[in-house]
């Protein structure tokens, strides 16, 4: 479906990004306002074309994360805030941007499109102008994040990766799939050649059985 604002409604209103999730019947938006300042979602049953004020006082708002988002041109017509919220019906995203000074992360956030909407993040410490879904299961990558984590083991930079200890490295798709799989020597450094540039999630294996797994953006 397609959504039509006309000036009456919208002009003067700081939105800075709006998502419609007609699957699960929600508008998102990242509003400016004072008070309601945030990233919203409202239940596209309660919006009725009743004018400016009444979209603005509609007590259906429900907050998502209200983390001061960095503005980046500082003024109400040009504040930038959020800059896209997408979905692919199973998950919402944004691109979030952390204000200078909150000693906030920027990345990727996300939340469930039903159930409670808890706030993580799918990718931190990038900042994001603009975001696009092909369909992928983060919750089966963050199973595989997750399965038993021991810093230290591996250092991934750029497209090379070293290790502290004799390790086995896999490299997977955020589908889940099997990338690359190297070994590294204690104190070396590999190449992971092949690798095109997107995010990935990478797992070592060291010989006494501990695991290292984190996200990286190669």
């Amino acid at each position: 479906g397609i959504v039509a604002c006309d000036n009456s409604h919208f002009s003067d209103d700081p939105y800075s990004a709006m998502y419609i999730d007609e699957a699960n019947g929600y508008l998102y938006l990242f509003s400016t306002m004072t008070e309601k300042y945030g990233l919203y979602r409202i239940a596209l049953s309660s919006i009725s074309d009743s004018g400016d004020s009444y979209f603005v006082n509609n007590t259906a708002w429900e907050l998502i994360d209200d983390s001061p988002a960095s503005p980046e041109n500082n003024t109400t017509s040009e504040g930038v805030h959020v800059r896209q919220i997408t979905g692919d019906g199973n998950y919402i995203y944004w691109s979030y941007i952390a204000e200078e000074g909150s000693g906030l992360k920027s990345g990727i956030k996300m939340i469930p499109a039903t159930g409670t909407p808890t706030v993580s993040y799918l990718s931190e410490d990038i900042e994001v102008y603009g975001l696009a879904v092909k369909d992928f299961d983060p919750a089966g990558m963050e199973q595989i994040a997750l399965d038993g984590t021991s810093p230290g083991i591996i250092n991934v930079a750029g497209k090379s990766i070293s290790a502290s200890g004799d390790v086995t490295v896999t490299v997977y798709s955020i589908s889940g799939a099997v990338e690359l799989s190297v070994e590294v020597a204690a104190g070396g450094s590999v190449a992971l050649d092949g690798l095109g540039n997107g995010m990935y999630i990478i797992r070592a294996t060291a010989a006494d059985g501990t695991t290292q797994a984190v996200k990286a953006v190669i």
